[in-house]
């Protein structure tokens, strides 16, 4: 009997230890996949010639088909002997019709110290909220612009987003 009544003990010790345990496999629920909002990051260069004060519409995005992209944070880096005057980002917005027009969106660079050659950097890194939709500029619906104040050298610059796309 006391046999008995230890196994009963033991089994009902062992039991309350194992129902706490199967509490640590249970399955969360998460949202895996959203086909509706797909996360996009970019990060390209662009570069502008010595001879040239400027260059715009460097393509950097094409948003696919169906899609409106999103952007939720821009970052944007510089570095030229000639001091930049503007830069601007130009996102595609669709029209209705089958149109479309280009918004430039001027970017505020903070000039920063010269490098051991010369050329001075010019940064911004922000959070945005710009919309670009999928349009008939193709590879330019999102696109890139800057001028220089000169021709001396070249302008090397850096320009990141991260956003999503959503379905139209």
């Amino acid at each position: 009997m006391i046999r008995f009544a230890r196994r009963i003990l033991l089994l009902a010790f062992l039991g309350a230890l194992s129902v706490p345990s199967l509490a640590q496999y249970s399955s969360p629920m998460r949202d895996v996949e959203n086909p509706a909002r797909t996360p996009v990051r970019v990060l390209t260069s662009v570069n502008v010639a010595a001879m040239f004060g400027g260059s715009f519409g460097n393509p950097i995005y094409q948003v696919p088909a169906g899609k409106r992209l999103v952007i939720d944070f821009l970052s944007v880096r510089c570095t030229s002997i000639d001091p930049i005057d503007s830069a601007s980002l130009a996102v595609s917005e669709a029209t209705g019709g089958g149109s479309a027009t280009q918004r430039p969106q001027p970017l505020s660079l903070t000039p920063g110290p010269n490098d051991i050659y010369g050329n001075r950097t010019w940064t911004l890194s922000q959070p945005v909220t710009l919309y670009a939709d999928s349009t008939a500029f193709g590879t330019q619906d999102v696109a890139f612009g800057l001028t220089k104040a000169g021709t001396a050298g070249p302008a090397a610059c850096q320009v990141g987003f991260q956003g999503h796309t959503i379905t139209l």
